[in-house]
């Protein structure tokens, strides 16, 4: 495969933007996988760990920015792209030489302005085919000049100013290794989706609603998403699911309540699949 900014400037330039928190156990293969780019940014979030100095010894520019949730950090992440094509990745994605070449392929004589990628996710090591994680469509790859971020605290959202097409091969997702560290982000990303509920009051908070969604969310990814014939792992992811969801109304109604400092918010790391809506 050949390698981008390596005799290649009657070419469309890439960026690929990577943002990071103590993803030390990740950046290698991550960054290892995007030697294609012309440009790899590294928007560090406060990491305490070598994520910064593993990324810089693979040459990636390393920028440090303050938390800011995630739509409006990302948006700064992003921001710091200076290639015509930018690609938003995750410390915890690989991007397969098939998908590379699919990559520069495209920037060379696109035919829109932004390209959802298919995603193959891995749950604790195992691919997930079901359940659905089977090959869900992420908004990547941009014009730089044609897309904005939505400021969303949590499940941010790349729009596109221009139409929007889709690419063949995957993007490897190594979520989650552990179900501690998956259980940590639940903690995390239900907390947040708890303030959003809190504040809207036009939304239901509280016990019932928790339960009520949480089983809802069990149903759909069990039964009619047929997470069941993903075995073991089917069941942990929709079990935690439903957890999730009733986590985020019952921490609303906490924060509802009058009892907001008994709901953490510990952030750890920024990649991650995150519990669906």
């Amino acid at each position: 495969m050949t390698e981008y900014g390596q005799g290649n400037s009657d070419r469309p330039t890439l960026s690929i933007v990577i943002m990071t928190k103590d993803e030390a156990l990740n950046i290698d293969a991550c960054l290892e996988s995007c030697t294609f780019a012309d440009e790899r940014i590294v928007a560090d979030t406060g990491s305490t760990d070598r994520t910064r100095e593993l990324a810089k010894q693979h040459g990636a520019t390393v920028v440090e920015l303050d938390w800011d949730g995630f739509g409006q950090t990302k948006g700064r992440a992003l921001e710091l792209a200076t290639g015509d094509w930018v690609l938003s990745l995750d410390a915890d994605e690989r991007i397969p030489p098939a998908l590379a070449e699919e990559i520069l392929s495209t920037i060379a004589k696109p035919d829109a302005d932004g390209y959802e990628l298919p995603r193959r996710s891995f749950f604790l090591g195992h691919e997930m085919r079901h359940g659905g994680w089977d090959r869900d469509w992420v908004l990547r790859l941009m014009k730089r000049t044609l897309f904005s971020v939505s400021g969303d605290t949590v499940h941010e959202k790349i729009i596109v100013n221009g139409p929007v097409r889709r690419l063949y091969h995957p993007l490897d997702h190594h979520t989650n290794p552990t179900f501690a560290g998956y259980l940590a982000k639940i903690d995390l990303y239900s907390t947040l989706a708890a303030e959003k509920i809190a504040a809207d009051p036009n939304r239901r908070a509280g016990l019932a609603p928790g339960i009520r969604h949480g089983l809802a969310a069990f149903v759909k990814k069990y039964l009619l998403q047929r997470g069941f014939l993903d075995g073991t792992h089917g069941a942990l992811l929709a079990v935690s699911t439903g957890y999730e969801k009733f986590l985020r109304y019952t921490k609303a109604g906490l924060i509802r309540s009058g009892h907001a400092a008994t709901v953490s918010r510990t952030r750890l790391s920024v990649s991650g699949h995150k519990p669906s809506d």
